[in-house]
């Protein structure tokens, strides 16, 4: 999002000027060939592994499939970014559940992937997939940021092309 470009323009700066090393952010996240490869290898690097550890990983060592972790890991994602907007009393209810959807479609779409592989395909075909997969989904996602903005784009507009 917003703060991740932000971040990556800071680790940047920092290192021109050789002020310090900062670890990347995101990881070339358009290079992407798969949901798996753009979520567990390339977006949001400083979440990525406490999420694995905190959440996916132990849902798999109780036994559940990994869409369920997945499902699971993606529910945290979206609290971690509506709760303090709902507490704050900046974003509604009903657009934060907007926002879930958006993150349990990607949870849907990861397992389906499975099936057919992508990451196996050239690149301007998997990239293609990861594109309709991540826009197709995005009007649940972006709703909310809308909402918050004061848009005539929020839910009550994209409530008439999709549920939200």
């Amino acid at each position: 999002g917003i703060l991740g470009a932000v971040a990556e323009q800071a680790r940047v700066v920092m290192q021109l000027l050789g002020v310090a090393t900062v670890n990347p952010f995101y990881r070339d996240p358009f290079k992407s060939r798969s949901l798996k490869e753009l979520w567990g290898k390339r977006w949001n690097l400083m979440t990525q592994r406490p999420l694995r550890r905190l959440v996916f990983d132990p849902l798999v060592w109780c036994g559940l499939p990994r869409g369920v972790a997945a499902a699971g890991t993606f529910a945290v994602t979206a609290a971690l970014h509506y709760f303090p907007l709902v507490f704050a009393r900046k974003m509604t209810i009903q657009a934060a559940l907007a926002m879930t959807v958006f993150f349990e479609s990607q949870a849907v779409l990861l397992v389906v992937e499975r099936w057919f592989k992508p990451e196996k395909w050239r690149a301007p075909l998997g990239t293609l997939w990861v594109t309709v997969a991540l826009v197709g989904p995005s009007p649940w996602g972006l709703a909310p940021v809308f909402e918050i903005m004061g848009s005539p784009l929020d839910c009550g507009v994209l409530k008439s092309v999709f549920w939200c």
